[in-house]
């Protein structure tokens, strides 16, 4: 079976072009101030849950200490940033660690997030979009 495709007219068919409407077809890589502003707002509350989370499991397991009064599960450190795909566009955010000191694995905790699961690199709406539903006919 043989495909067929069409490329679209860069111009009327009259020959008539105007210079706004062929600049907006032309595609952008720059965003508007506006597209900027959100992206930056939907980066900090992001960041901030994600941050928010970490603090949280650590309160929650404040009362762990060592025998010398030295709480074993503290921070440790960041994952490397990775960008998420959403709405907004790419977002560029960083996963903080805990960490159990103890030494008997069987009374370890392990921080495990629900904000931004490791495996996680777009939304769903993204996906979504990516990825259409089939409808069967039936």
């Amino acid at each position: 079976m043989t495909q067929s495709t069409t490329q679209p007219s860069s111009t009327p068919a009259d020959g008539v072009t105007d210079p706004e409407v062929l600049a907006f077809r032309q595609p952008s890589d720059s965003r508007s101030p506006l597209d900027e502003i959100v992206r930056e707002g939907a980066r900090r509350m992001l960041q901030a849950a994600i941050d928010a989370e970490v603090e949280v499991f650590l309160s929650q397991h404040e009362h762990r200490r060592d025998e010398q009064g030295r709480r074993q599960v503290v921070k440790n450190g960041r994952l490397p940033e990775r960008k998420i795909l959403t709405g907004a566009g790419p977002i560029p955010v960083t996963q903080g660690r805990a960490r159990d000191k103890r030494t008997d694995p069987h009374q370890r905790v392990t921080f495990t997030p629900s904000v931004l699961p490791s495996y996680l690199r777009k939304t769903t709406a993204i996906e979504a979009v990516a990825v259409p539903q089939r409808h069967l006919d039936g």
